[in-house]
């Protein structure tokens, strides 16, 4: 997990700053928003699966149980695999809601029940017919990736980084929560933090208007993948 520490990282770096979070609750947020969306506010879930193997990794038991030519038919469609992998859980009730609720944001709220949570939270209940409001601008997604933090104690400073990692993906298998929690604890170290902090305390104004309104992600491409990526699968 390689890290630029430029104008998206500082812009969740002091969001969450401002929430007066002590600095490993700030290591293991990020660290799984970086795994999680590549720090990107407007990433949706990749759910284009190509091979029933790759299908099967994910770790998803609505897929799991279906046999291998049912599986199949779901790959290379996201709209049919999310729709079969996400139906009747998280507050899913009809046939299309599993897309219709698929990942989404800085922390990639997933299912109904948690977008009617955002929803409530934000004091926008138009998320829930039109969930892609989450992905409007930076501020938006903050206050929904934010709304999620609290609602599952991710703010704990009691909690480990796997502790922590198990909150927010808990079907990973335990080599690759090993691996990331590994990584998290490498990639926001003390002294990474205090550079983000040094670099926030001395922004002019016209960096703090750039780190306002970049869109996109900053780690290398090479280390992090979109979830839901065949190399690196989103388990739910």
């Amino acid at each position: 997990m390689n890290i630029n520490i430029g104008p998206n990282t500082l812009r969740v770096y002091e969001y969450l700053k401002n929430k007066n979070l002590q600095p490993n609750v700030i290591k293991n947020i990020m660290g799984n928003l970086v795994k999680e969306s590549n720090m990107e506010f407007n990433k949706s879930e990749n759910l284009n699966y190509s091979t029933i193997k790759i299908a099967k990794n994910a770790g998803i038991e609505n897929i799991n149980k279906l046999k291998n030519s049912e599986i199949k038919k779901l790959l290379n469609s996201p709209e049919d695999f999310a729709n079969t992998a996400y139906a009747n859980r998280m507050g899913n009730t009809e046939p299309d809601d599993g897309y219709k609720y698929r990942g989404r944001g800085y922390i990639q709220i997933t299912g109904k029940d948690n977008y009617q949570m955002i929803a409530d939270a934000l004091g926008m209940p138009e998320i829930v017919e039109n969930p892609d409001l989450i992905l409007d601008n930076p501020k938006i997604a903050l206050d929904a990736m934010y709304a999620y933090v609290e609602k599952n104690n991710l703010n704990d400073p009691k909690l480990t980084t796997k502790q922590a990692i198990d909150k927010i993906n808990p079907g990973l298998k335990q080599q690759d929560k090993n691996k990331r929690a590994k990584d998290i604890e490498t990639a926001f170290s003390s002294k990474v933090l205090d550079d983000m902090e040094s670099k926030v305390s001395s922004m002019d104004e016209t960096e703090r208007m750039l780190m306002d309104s970049t869109p996109t992600g900053e780690f290398d491409p090479k280390e992090e993948v979109d979830p839901g990526d065949e190399e690196n699968p989103r388990t739910r």
